[in-house]
């Protein structure tokens, strides 16, 4: 996807955020991290496929929603936590467009392809395309079996809308999931210290 695409995306995942985990996100970090692996040399020299950033996406999804809020406030920091949330909504959008998922890369056969494709994309996507459905992973699966499922049904319709809607909808649940978890791990962390003050 293009660097301005991300940026709208991530954009409108911000805007579906409710709850007490708003709170938690810098909007401005958050929208940096969507665009981060585009730009930063950790991540931009490799291709942004499903091989080569799954685990390490998966691990950062366990990782954040392992936190407390205490922890991302006291610890993380809420800019370190909004880049890190960003940086995952980026490549959940990268997973879920087609010329990542095909592996096109940017080999000279297919690299006008690529961004042809990215372009139209772009084009595709409006302000007013706004996708604010999600899954609720916590307590009905856990995040494995939701991308597993989410990516058989992305792979039903190969297109621009449904790049478009994958890639909402990926964001949108994952940090609705995490969000939701952290907001479990303050209530796990509240019960605890209130047994032990007794």
């Amino acid at each position: 996807m293009l660097y301005k695409t991300h940026l709208e995306i991530g954009e409108n995942t911000f805007n579906t955020i409710e709850g007490r985990g708003r709170n938690l996100i810098d909007k401005k970090s958050f929208l940096k991290g969507n665009v981060l692996p585009d730009i930063s040399p950790k991540y931009r020299l490799k291709k942004h496929g499903r091989k080569q950033f799954e685990e390490i996406i998966e691990e950062k999804i366990a990782n954040l929603s392992g936190l407390s809020s205490d922890e991302i406030i006291n610890n993380l920091g809420k800019e370190k936590f909004s880049i890190e949330l960003g940086v995952i909504c980026h490549f959940l959008c990268d997973f879920f467009s087609l010329p990542h998922d095909e592996e096109w890369g940017f080999k000279e056969s297919v690299t006008l392809k690529h961004v042809l494709y990215e372009k139209k994309l772009h084009k595709v996507f409006t302000r007013d395309m706004i996708i604010k459905d999600s899954y609720k992973i916590l307590g009905n699966s856990n995040y494995n079996l939701f991308f597993k499922n989410a990516l058989r049904k992305y792979r039903d319709l190969y297109g621009h809308q449904n790049d478009l809607f994958f890639a909402m909808y990926l964001n949108n649940s994952v940090v609705r999931y995490i969000l939701e978890s952290i907001e479990e791990n303050d209530k796990g962390m509240f019960l605890k210290e209130k047994y032990t003050a007794f």
